[in-house]
């Protein structure tokens, strides 16, 4: 019997649920043929029995970040969990934007604070743009996440991040660019359709491979 890999999903019954255990099934297969097991668990359920653990669908942690925070905090060190509970603890709060530029690695303008009439004014003079995004600190799959035109009512939203809206998102999509054991293996390219915004599959976006 080959290896055993756990693979975090969304809380069951969760509005996540149906999504992830549909993306889940090309994943199950491809490493059945490489000859290890994928079972599939609850995020929210900790550790299983795995011989190794892959956080791909642990969705839905900005519902409970407590619950988030303290199982990744209290991970067992002999169970491998990919990524490791640090950097998925670091990854949990966009505010690692703030360190990945002063790393000097490029990022959109942001602003980190309360969103509200005030600061979101502030925003549209500092970027000097007709359009903003705004999002929690805290968030994953476009959750609370708005797009804002000078003039609209927004409701206000503490630990917010305010950053400029680029046209390029809405027409050309995002790139995700994946590395394996610290080399670059592959990059995905996501769109959004309909008009929105948003690039995740719940509102319509399309994933497809990017050479």
């Amino acid at each position: 019997m080959g290896p055993r890999i756990d693979l975090l999903m969304p809380v069951a019954g969760s509005h996540y649920d149906a999504v992830a255990t549909d993306l889940a099934e090309p994943f199950r297969a491809a490493f059945a043929a490489a000859g290890m097991t994928l079972t599939p668990r609850p995020w929210d359920l900790g550790p299983g029995d795995g011989d190794a653990t892959l956080a791909l669908f642990a969705w839905g942690y900005h519902f409970d970040v407590a619950r988030w925070d303290a199982m990744l905090t209290a991970w067992p060190a002999n169970r491998p969990l990919f990524n490791p509970p640090a950097l998925l603890a670091w990854n949990t709060r966009k505010t690692y934007l703030l360190e990945l530029a002063a790393a000097g690695v490029p990022i959109v303008p942001s602003h980190f604070g309360h969103a509200d009439a005030g600061s979101i004014a502030a925003a549209f003079k500092a970027f000097d743009c007709d359009e903003l995004v705004v999002k929690p600190q805290i968030s994953a799959g476009s959750h609370q996440t708005v797009r804002v035109r000078r003039g609209d009512a927004v409701d206000p939203l503490d630990d917010a991040i305010l950053q400029p809206f680029l046209p390029a998102i809405a027409k050309e999509g995002e790139l995700s660019l994946f590395a394996i054991g610290g080399h670059f293996s592959h990059a995905a390219r996501k769109v959004a359709t309909g008009g929105d915004f948003r690039i995740q599959p719940q509102f319509g976006g399309r994933f497809t491979r990017y050479d």
